[in-house]
């Protein structure tokens, strides 16, 4: 058993929580399938239960929905009636850091009202990080997505991502220095994108980056980095970011209004350190200017 670091990884305020993520299985070789099973079985529970009862039968404490900036998950399931349409999904693609302690699923969702006609039916992507919690067991810790997209759910095999993954590493001082580095990159591409001034290198994007936004099927190649590029969403400092504990696969999310709200995976790679490997983003409306109070006479 190698030595491991434990994670805290700070929201604040009103609209998060104060969470400390500990770090505790070797690092060893980490299959897919486990998450995809739990995957599975979370939308069959959705299905079963209902959505609020069963988003509330697998996310944890410090789970992250996006409502739509980050907010804690199980306060805001518990404050909600019965949902009026179920969901369902399957996951298109999918990846897991060596340490088989945490990863993502991204895949097409659909929403269909319980009684006929009372509203559309929607479609749109969603990603969901997971990670394993002290019971063994996988959990969401982050839910975020995308709607206004038609997507066939059944039948499509799921593409596994993160082939140029760096290899795992261990021991404290390794550990904290990689986790260094993915807060350093998590807040260096919403500051590039932030000032038009400066540049994005592509060397910080991976080449099989995944982008998601309203209104499109997930892009790849050259339209994903065009999304980046455009600086449209997601210009603001993260709010929280994590690292799994093989130091190979990590995430960062934020939000501000009027600046959207996101979520993104890295994934090292050993020859451009930190790359962007999918990046989620809505947009968020800015508040409402006050109406300015009329001079005393």
């Amino acid at each position: 058993m190698g030595e491991f670091v434990d994670v805290e990884c700070a929201m604040r305020g009103t609209r998060y929580l104060l969470i400390g993520l500990a770090c505790s299985l070797p690092v060893a070789a980490a299959d897919v399938g486990s998450i995809l099973d739990a995957e599975r079985q979370y939308a069959q529970d959705v299905i079963d239960y209902g959505v609020r009862d069963g988003f509330l039968r697998h996310v944890i404490e410090e789970s992250v929905v996006f409502r739509p900036l980050p907010t804690a998950a199980r306060t805001w399931f518990e404050a909600q009636e019965p949902a009026d349409f179920s969901l369902s999904w399957q996951p298109r693609y999918a990846e897991i850091a060596a340490s088989g302690d945490f990863g993502y699923t991204i895949g097409p969702w659909t929403s269909t009202p319980l009684v006929e006609g009372e509203r559309p039916v929607t479609q749109g992507f969603y990603t969901t990080v997971w990670i394993k919690g002290e019971d063994g067991a996988w959990h969401p810790l982050v839910d975020h997505g995308i709607g206004g997209v038609t997507a066939d759910e059944s039948g499509q095999p799921v593409t596994v991502l993160g082939e140029t993954r760096s290899a795992p590493i261990e021991g404290s001082y390794l550990l904290n220095t990689r986790y260094q580095g993915l807060m350093a990159v998590a807040l260096r591409l919403p500051l590039a994108q932030a000032d038009a001034q400066a540049s994005i290198d592509r060397t910080w994007l991976a080449d099989d980056l995944v982008v998601l936004r309203a209104g499109r099927a997930p892009v790849q190649g050259n339209d994903a980095v065009r999304q980046i590029l455009s600086r449209e969403l997601g210009a603001t400092p993260p709010a929280l970011t994590v690292m799994a504990a093989s130091g190979d696969l990590g995430m960062s999310l934020g939000g501000e209004p009027g600046r959207g709200a996101y979520l993104r995976l890295w994934r090292h790679h050993d020859a451009n350190g930190w790359q962007l490997a999918v990046d989620v983003a809505t947009p968020v409306a800015a508040p409402e200017p006050e109406p300015e109070t009329p001079p005393a006479e």
